[in-house]
């Protein structure tokens, strides 16, 4: 997979017809993998940490978010850790599980085309409250890299 400006670049574009199993096993490695990195949730008394896997398929990344879950000391939050090769060329809103205050919803995850990623408590993009419990539930998202 190339990069640009140290984001992910799919080409899905031949500059060649591959010529051999070699040549085409290499282009299909780039399309399609498996990894995991360990993600980071800021905005708690102590940054809180979790693996998350994830799969690129053909330039669509399937993310699992790890239950990460503190004491507020700020109403901003982020995550954190994302590879270069799962960071999109354009920004991102995708729905996630979160806890404000201790109080289940569903907010908002916005991938932008660099570290870090802003979690909002709703779509309207609430900030979090400064006390009590914050984090993401366990939950799994998909976006595009292009």
């Amino acid at each position: 997979m190339a990069t640009i400006g140290g984001r992910a670049a799919i080409s899905r574009i031949f500059t060649s017809i591959p010529a051999n199993i070699r040549e085409w096993t290499r282009y299909l490695q780039n399309l399609f993998f498996q990894k995991s990195f360990t993600m980071t949730f800021l905005g708690t008394t102590v940054p809180l940490t979790g693996t998350s896997n994830y799969t690129v398929s053909a330039g669509i990344v399937t993310l699992s978010i790890p239950y990460m879950q503190g004491t507020s000391d700020e109403t901003v939050a982020y995550i954190n850790g994302f590879p270069p090769e799962i960071t999109p060329r354009r920004s991102h809103s995708v729905p996630i599980i979160v806890t404000n205050n201790g109080v289940d919803s569903w907010g908002v995850l916005v991938i932008n085309t660099d570290t870090p990623h802003q979690v909002f408590v709703d779509p309207e993009h609430t900030p979090f409250d400064i006390v009590g419990d914050k984090g993401v539930k366990g939950t799994t998202i998909t976006f595009a890299l292009d």
